[in-house]
């Protein structure tokens, strides 16, 4: 908007998304970079240092000066975690030890840099932001156990509407031998499906598909991994937490947004977990 001038600003990540809106990942990604562009003259953008590796970021980004994080022990970066623990590079001492929190999964631990770097970027103290991040609760609908039953857990990962976010959800919940019944599904917004495939070939035991877009997902998966569609979501949750019984998680990840058969993800969220407490009775 005309006239917004942030202190700070940050680019997380660039995934398929949006891209029924958008067109093309070259549009998604300069709308992205406009953000930092309204940066006042001579502050630095914050940005994950995996992002620098493409060439199209780097000319967005014109010279302008950068902080950087990164969740990959591997990739060099002004705020990084290595050895279950945040760190500022530079600094003798870590921030903060990744045991004390309540939060987990590798997208949440790059959340948490990004927003320290942030602070350093605006001119507070990183310092002044670890006791909250030791004490945040994530939202609901993004990884949340919502039932257990014997051995089976349902995961309410609902916020889940691009492929990266699932392909985060399976990481942090697969296991080998495969062990997850996914749920996906819903509108279609127009994304590659390929780079979930070796996740679902690693973790999932079977996917049962909802939706407007269902059609779409047992045609990019079916050589991948069995696909079954169901009508509606309860029906998938009883499938799934069957599937995967007697030892098992039924994780609704759906890759799509959720207005084709739900208000938003927050209904689709609450729908799951009706049914999974069915299920668990």
């Amino acid at each position: 908007p005309q006239g917004f001038a942030p202190r700070a600003a940050a680019l997380l990540n660039v995934t398929p998304d949006h891209l029924n809106r958008h067109g093309s990942m070259d549009v998604y990604l300069a709308l992205k970079m406009s953000l930092l562009n309204l940066l006042p003259s001579g502050q630095a953008a914050v940005i994950n240092a995996e992002l620098l590796a493409d060439e199209r970021v780097k000319q967005a980004l014109g010279g302008r000066a950068c902080l950087t994080f990164s969740a990959d022990a591997l990739v060099a970066a002004d705020f990084f975690a290595r050895d279950g623990r945040l760190w500022r590079r530079g600094q003798k001492d870590s921030l903060l030890a990744l045991n004390d929190v309540p939060w987990q999964g590798r997208h949440n631990i790059a959340n948490a840099l990004a927003a320290l770097a942030l602070a350093e970027s605006a001119g507070i103290d990183c310092r002044r932001l670890v006791a909250g991040l030791g004490s945040f609760h994530t939202g609901a609908h993004r990884m949340s156990v919502v039932a257990e039953k014997g051995g089976v857990r349902f995961v309410d990962d609902s916020k889940a509407t691009n492929v990266d976010a699932l392909i985060q959800a399976l990481d942090q919940f697969g296991s080998t031998p495969p062990a997850i019944a996914l749920i996906a599904g819903g509108v279609d917004k127009s994304c590659s499906l390929e780079e979930v495939r070796p996740s679902l070939r690693r973790y999932v035991k079977k996917v049962f598909l909802i939706g407007a877009c269902k059609e779409r997902l047992a045609a990019s998966w079916g050589d991948d991994v069995p696909c079954e569609q169901c009508a509606d979501l309860p029906e998938a949750v009883d499938k799934a937490g069957r599937c995967v019984s007697p030892q098992g998680t039924v994780l609704l990840s759906p890759a799509c947004a959720s207005q084709d058969m739900f208000t938003d993800y927050i209904h689709r969220g609450r729908v799951f977990a009706d049914a999974a407490a069915t299920w668990s009775a």
